[in-house]
């Protein structure tokens, strides 16, 4: 009977042994969790969009291996890193035009002034514009005393009143007609965008008119935001 149960126990023991098979993890699945963690930088630059899309491929690769290959698993694995590249990846995406479409309304808003101020005759008030926010006239301050306070703001004006572009819009005048046309370029920065636009200014004799502008951000006032007109001109078709 000892002899009996001894040998049962033993053909127990060697069958539970032959039951215990190790699977290895697919390094595609690894990697697409490390790739689909990296795709949050894709909130920070559009270049980084490709790294969800790799993190997808990643997961492909995985999917392939585990069914041609009862060695591997991580089919659990693979798919965290695709829900986490789709997460990162399609916010970054939403976030960058729905935030294109906020700024460039902006934008268009902050250089049609501009051209107004052109087509008006108001070089000075124009000028301005393209200064940076610390630096322009504040209320109350004369316009003496702020050029004799602010010696570099003159130089810019001086510089705005002996441009070409400028003569053109002001020899235009305000019946001109002002067409926007296109968003040319849209970049985001540390604390703000800048963006390219262009418009036509018809006064019988159309010509373009392209402005760059900048929005800032105060990164210790979240809600305080100011514009500039970074450069103006005609197109370069013209």
């Amino acid at each position: 009977m000892q002899s009996s149960d001894w040998d049962s126990s033993v053909a127990f023991e060697s069958d539970s042994d032959q039951s215990i098979e190790y699977r290895s993890v697919s390094k595609f699945a690894v990697l697409t969790v490390i790739a689909g963690l990296a795709s949050v930088l894709a909130w920070f630059n559009a270049v980084m969009w490709c790294v969800p899309i790799f993190a997808i491929l990643l997961g492909c690769l995985a999917f392939r291996e585990i069914r041609r290959n009862d060695a591997y698993t991580g089919r659990g694995v693979a798919l965290f890193g695709i829900a986490l590249a789709l997460l990162f990846g399609i916010g970054a995406v939403t976030s960058f035009f729905a935030e294109r479409q906020i700024v460039t309304r902006q934008a268009k808003q902050f250089a049609s002034r501009f051209l107004e101020l052109g087509l008006a005759g108001n070089v000075e008030h124009a000028a301005q514009l393209t200064d940076s926010y610390q630096f322009r006239m504040t209320p109350g301050l004369t316009r003496d005393a702020y050029y004799r306070i602010q010696p570099e703001s003159m130089s810019v004006l001086q510089r705005v009143q002996a441009d070409d572009f400028i003569k053109r819009l002001v020899k235009a005048g305000p019946d001109a007609k002002v067409t926007f046309v296109a968003v040319e370029s849209f970049e985001k920065i540390r604390h703000g965008q800048i963006c390219g636009l262009k418009y036509v200014v018809d006064d019988g004799e159309p010509f373009d008119a392209v402005l760059v502008v900048k929005r800032d951000r105060n990164p210790e006032m979240s809600k305080f935001t100011h514009w500039q007109v970074r450069s103006f001109g005609f197109s370069r078709d013209e």
